[in-house]
């Protein structure tokens, strides 16, 4: 036995170091003259790991090293790259020696549910139902940027309980039946209407001390007879009572004395036909009065108190619908209909055993509709239903929906179905994603992927300061980011070089926008398509000189090269920094002189802290490239009569100088088409890539001369990671990547 313990113990030591051998050696070629000796840098010494015991007492540092070799950023490409042996030997090491929480292994899989606007649009093309998913549902979660992130998602008590009580609207609204119907009411109440910030809340009502309006928007599910009812009440003044003026979609429908006097509220009605979809209702104070040296205190002032709008309807009996009545022709028999429903509202084809259990929901005797709608209930409230488990019935399955909701954000079609029944849609792909690619719910990329991808979400979560910004309303905030999305879909639909994010010779403006950006000749509140000026084409075209991504890339009250630094290498580049260390100090303002500092040398002063430079020197070189856009993206040469300056360089050293040169440089760099296809994977799969999938889209791209952008998505599409049951490949257990 004792021989055995040392034969054992003297092969252990008679087995090489690879860490000795393999890693060290890529250490010490490539990294320790700058993270070695006295001072090293960001405070990271990898010269004093000289053994494989040492190493292994270090996890944080070595899952620090793989999170920047995997982003490409160490060594800084000024020095020069690791090779691809170098490379995969580090990490291949690091990955074999260290616990899963250090090796950053992949997410787990999980079963995606149905996000709000997935649940919307699916419903939508079933059923014709148009339903305000953002009302009835709670925000999504948000993972690796996107909220089709699988593994942030939740499924509450509660939530299954609002995803019931909207299955059960959804089958009244799709198989009526005359006993059941009651017309359904729609209101918002003051708080939820629409208004100015000028426009306050008092006593449950919105006061509108000058000629202005309030708005609702209500989606109604089927084209009919409805009545719609403002209440409001007026503070009267001036001789005559206050008129309010209603209207429908932007066109006068009727003006109404309101003679109560506040807070005594009164209704007014009218009744209209209104078309299946969202309507824009408003009511407007149209004759304003303000007479503040009157005698009478109690004839200064006349203003409209609104309490809500409401919409009441369909009005009558509602015949069949229209999907009622072509599925009960096409299949007359209850059993043969529910067959036809689970197939497309579960996305694969049922078994007969869960057909039986739907069919168990209603007695036999009961009529198609009774039937139909009963079960329609439990196929829409089933997990089969919200959730995307369709891969646990085949690959074919699973990839008709990923590709479906990847571009529409919606549940496959008939024909993807079809292909998928037959195992024949993975031969199909590239011809299926034209085909798709030219149907109207692909605006679903530029809606739902592109604000994402964008990270213009920011808008609503950090609005420029109004005192600083007055000319930016919540109008013009909404301008920009539809600048943005409409832009992108352009480059989609024309196929155009996804370059041409970066560098196109046109956008897309209203008068607001127009005169944010000096572009004269633009009339009326519809965005519209523009050739860019010739001489504003150093300014606009392109992502970078949209308001919208300038905007929400900076601070309320001024710039911040960082967060536009931070941006570009996250969405352009596709190598997000590290989060910031904690108790990162505030920018000094002064110097020690006491003279005021630019941003620049702020900046500058900030970087002088050791464990700031590594990150904040390739951020803050970006960013200063678009100094010249203010924090609202309009053009500036000067910053409170300072003289800009716009001077920086990319990751790999090269200088430019402002932002036109700087979109020059971006837009000639494969590092867009790269990092755009990898966040199109990962709104796609719904969760990050291990890194042999990011690596095979990275070489399916690069392989590419000028890709579009239709290009970009094929090479998602085929790739192993998506066209394998629920999106995963077996891999060696490689670190997730954004």
């Amino acid at each position: 036995m004792i021989a055995a313990v040392l034969l054992h113990l003297t092969a252990m030591a008679e087995m090489p170091d690879e860490f000795v051998e393999q890693v060290r050696p890529v250490l010490e070629a490539n990294c320790v003259e700058c993270h070695g000796g006295d001072e090293p840098e960001a405070d990271l010494d990898l010269s004093r790991f000289r053994t494989r015991a040492e190493a292994l007492e270090a996890p944080e540092v070595f899952a620090r090293v793989r999170e920047r070799v995997e982003a490409d950023e160490m060594p800084p490409p000024i020095v020069g790259a690791l090779s691809t042996d170098e490379a995969d030997r580090l990490l291949d090491w690091v990955e074999a020696n260290f616990a899963p929480e250090t090796r950053h292994d992949p997410d787990p899989v999980h079963l995606r549910r149905l996000n709000r606007a997935e649940y919307r649009n699916t419903v939508l093309d079933l059923f014709g139902v148009a339903l305000a998913t953002e009302e009835l549902f709670p925000p999504e979660s948000v993972g690796h940027g996107f909220d089709t992130s699988a593994g942030v998602q939740s499924l509450s008590p509660a939530l299954f309980e609002a995803f019931f009580d909207t299955a059960e609207r959804v089958a009244d609204l799709v198989v009526t039946n005359p006993g059941r119907h009651r017309p359904a009411r729609i209101t918002r109440s003051a708080a939820k209407l629409e208004a100015s910030s000028t426009i306050g809340l008092h006593e449950g009502f919105r006061v509108l001390s000058t000629n202005a309006r309030v708005i609702a928007r209500i989606a109604v599910q089927r084209t009919g007879e409805y009545r719609l009812r403002v209440v409001a009440t007026a503070q009267q003044a001036g001789g005559e009572p206050a008129r309010m003026r209603v209207s429908l979609d932007g066109k006068a429908l009727e003006q109404f004395k309101v003679e109560n006097v506040a807070p005594a509220p009164e209704t007014f009605e009218l009744e209209l036909t209104l078309l299946k979809g969202e309507h824009t209702f408003a009511a407007a104070f149209i004759n304003d009065y303000f007479a503040p040296e009157a005698a009478d205190p109690m004839d200064r002032d006349r203003n409209l108190w609104v309490r809500e709008i409401e919409v009441v309807g369909p009005l009558g009996t509602p015949g069949p619908t229209a999907f009622q009545k072509q599925l009960e022709e096409r299949y007359p028999a209850a059993r043969e209909a529910l067959h036809a429903l689970a197939r497309l509202t579960w996305r694969r084809p049922a078994a007969d055993v869960e057909i039986e259990r739907l069919l168990a929901l209603s007695a036999v005797g009961e009529d198609w509709d009774h039937r139909v709608r009963s079960a329609l209930v439990a196929l829409l409230a089933s997990p089969n239903f919200l959730l995307r488990g369709e891969g646990l019935y085949g690959s074919d399955w699973a990839l008709a929906s990923q590709l479906s909701f990847l571009l529409w954000s919606s549940t496959p079609d008939e024909r993807l179905l079809d292909l998928a029944e037959a195992g024949r849609l993975e031969e199909r792909l590239e011809d299926e994603l034209r085909r798709m690619l030219r149907d109207p719910r692909a605006s679903a990329l530029a809606r739902r992927f592109a604000p994402q991808w964008l990270q213009l979400e920011r808008l609503d979560e950090h609005a420029p300061d109004p005192r600083r910004f007055p000319e930016v309303d919540a109008q013009l905030l909404l301008d920009m980011r539809r600048e943005s999305e409409l832009f992108f879909e352009a480059i989609l639909r024309e196929d155009r070089p996804v370059s041409e994010l970066l560098d196109a010779d046109f956008t897309f403006v209203n008068a607001a926008l127009a005169k944010h950006y000096g572009m004269p000749g633009v009339q009326g509140t519809h965005l519209r398509r523009i050739r860019v000026p010739d001489a504003l084409r150093g300014q606009r075209g392109g992502l970078l000189g949209q308001a919208g991504i300038l905007t929400a890339t900076s601070n309320p009250t001024r710039t911040s090269p960082v967060l536009r630094g931070k941006w570009l290498l996250e969405v352009v580049l596709g190598t997000p920094p590290p989060p910031p260390p904690p108790g990162v100090g505030a920018l000094a303002a002064a110097s020690a002189t006491g003279h005021e500092l630019t941003l620049r040398e702020r900046l500058e002063r900030h970087r002088t802290d050791a464990s700031c430079t590594v990150c904040h020197a390739p951020m803050d070189a970006l960013g200063f490239g678009l100094e010249n856009y203010d924090a609202v993206g309009a053009w500036r040469d000067s910053d409170g009569g300072s003289a800009l300056d716009t001077r920086g360089a990319l990751t790999d050293g090269t200088e430019f100088n402002g932002p036109a040169a700087l979109r020059v440089q971006l837009a000639g760099n494969t590092a867009l088409s790269c990092a755009l296809a990898t966040s199109l994977a990962i709104y796609g799969l719904g969760r990050g890539l291990e890194r042999e999938e990011k690596s095979e889209l990275v070489t399916r791209v690069q392989a590419l001369d000028s890709p579009t952008l239709s290009q970009l998505l094929l090479a998602v599409v085929t790739s192993a990671a998506f066209t394998s049951p629920l999106g995963t490949v077996a891999t060696s257990g490689a670190g997730a990547t954004r």
